[in-house]
């Protein structure tokens, strides 16, 4: 991927599947930090879209296809920068949560650890049971080698695709600690009547990161676009949440070392300016 950075990436079909291998190496990495690595994602694949879409013969399904791997890459970037700034914890959690969506993409076994882990760590017990019980089914489906051990009726309420590959390998299989730490918690609340085993519903009775029909995502926490007068971008039909944008906005004022103003910038440069109000 430096070598692309570096020299640029060429639009050819033949190079695509390559593109493709990159990104999702990427999204399988275990990382603690991170933010080099999704910023340099980020850049390629933004740096791939805008050259086929002014190649000779625009690809638009190449287009569409990259497009979603650079946004996976954009949560991802966010999240880190949201991880360095105690106020925006939560908005990190979300887009966790949010990143289930492309589980047919990421490692749906890394994604359900991720937000679960989040999850936990905010004190919402029932929500994080729920994702980790997912996550340790997927490992044991992966040990196995078939997906029909992994049930789905437990997320009935979400926009998570239902039908996911399976990987090969499981994401913590080099850190077994982490792995049976999270089985014995699952466990420990299994026998919990306190805690809630069920992932709670909103007034669309939808799991609250879902989307439903007509439903926009946020382009900071994935979440959907459900409040009045969004945040709009002057070269997109793409939306985010006020409440969400201004929370980064002021994060990235406060503290100017950390990278959230970098996602302000990577948002602008990629997007447009944001219109703050709506005519």
């Amino acid at each position: 991927m430096n070598l692309f950075l570096q020299h640029g990436v060429p639009p050819l079909p033949q190079n695509f599947t390559v593109y493709h291998r990159i990104a999702s190496e990427c999204f399988g990495l275990r990382e603690t930090d991170g933010m080099s690595l999704w910023k340099d994602l980020r850049t390629f694949l933004f740096q791939l879209v805008q050259a086929i879409k002014v190649s000779d013969v625009p690809d638009n399904s190449a287009i569409e296809k990259f497009d979603q791997l650079l946004l996976i890459a954009h949560y991802y970037a966010t999240r880190a920068a949201c991880r360095q700034i105690s106020a925006l914890q939560n908005i990190a959690a979300k887009i966790s949560i949010a990143l289930l969506r492309y589980t047919d993409i990421i490692p749906c076994d890394k994604g359900f650890y991720e937000a679960g882990m989040d999850l936990r760590q905010q004190g919402r017990e029932s929500e994080a049971f729920v994702m980790l019980n997912h996550y340790l089914d997927v490992c044991e489906a992966i040990e196995e080698g078939s997906g029909d051990l992994v049930d789905h009726t437990d997320l009935s309420s979400t926009d998570f695709p239902s039908s996911v590959p399976i990987p090969e390998f499981m994401h913590l299989r080099h850190e077994v600690k982490l792995h049976e730490e999270v089985r014995d918690w699952i466990l420990a609340i299994s026998m919990d009547q306190k805690v809630d085993q069920t992932l709670p519903t909103d007034d669309r009775n939808l799991y609250e990161s879902s989307l439903g029909i007509g439903d926009a995502a946020c382009l900071i926490s994935g979440y959907p676009v459900l409040g009045r007068q969004p945040i709009t971008f002057q070269r997109s039909s793409l939306l985010a949440n006020r409440d969400i944008w201004s929370k980064l906005t002021v994060a990235a004022k406060m503290s100017p070392h950390t990278d959230a103003p970098d996602v302000i910038e990577f948002l602008e440069q990629w997007q447009g300016p944001a219109n703050y109000i709506n005519n």
